[in-house]
């Protein structure tokens, strides 16, 4: 269900700029769209930050996410950086940045195909602490996120 897919991400999310879900060829994921009724994407503005706490200890997170070809996918680029954010007290207290990753979501192929990046932390996220996603498109108009793991 598109509805609660879109839902529940947004939920998580504690930026939400310029993302929606798309199932556009039978593939569904989150694509950048105009902001503000522009006609072209934004890029650098184009960002989510997913906000996730677990019971147990993180230590990787897989991005799945299409790469495809033609004028539209033309040096598309995702930047993910990985995030743990420390708690005191019941309140944020640091923000620190474990890993970053560029995605090209362009190929020389006339097809459109799912990839993964695994991205193994420098150091584990703790039980209770939060693991904090930011996704930002940095180059061309197109990119899509078709899903994530995060894996202790």
């Amino acid at each position: 269900n598109q509805t609660w897919i879109q839902q529940y991400f947004q939920q998580q999310a504690s930026v939400w700029n310029g993302w929606k879900l798309s199932d556009d060829g039978d593939k569904i994921g989150f694509v950048p769209t105009p902001l503000d009724g522009r006609n072209s994407v934004d890029r650098n503005t184009t960002q989510m930050m997913l906000d996730f706490s677990f019971s147990q200890q993180i230590r990787s997170v897989t991005v799945f996410f299409m790469k495809s070809y033609g004028d539209k996918w033309e040096n598309s680029k995702l930047s993910a950086k990985v995030w743990r954010l420390a708690t005191t007290g019941g309140s944020e207290s640091s923000r620190r940045l474990l890993e970053e990753r560029h995605m090209p979501g362009s190929h020389d192929k006339k097809t459109s195909e799912m990839y993964t990046e695994e991205i193994i932390l420098n150091e584990p996220v703790s039980a209770g602490e939060k693991v904090q996603l930011e996704a930002t498109l940095v180059g061309g108009q197109m990119f899509k996120i078709m899903g994530l793991a995060i894996c202790s």
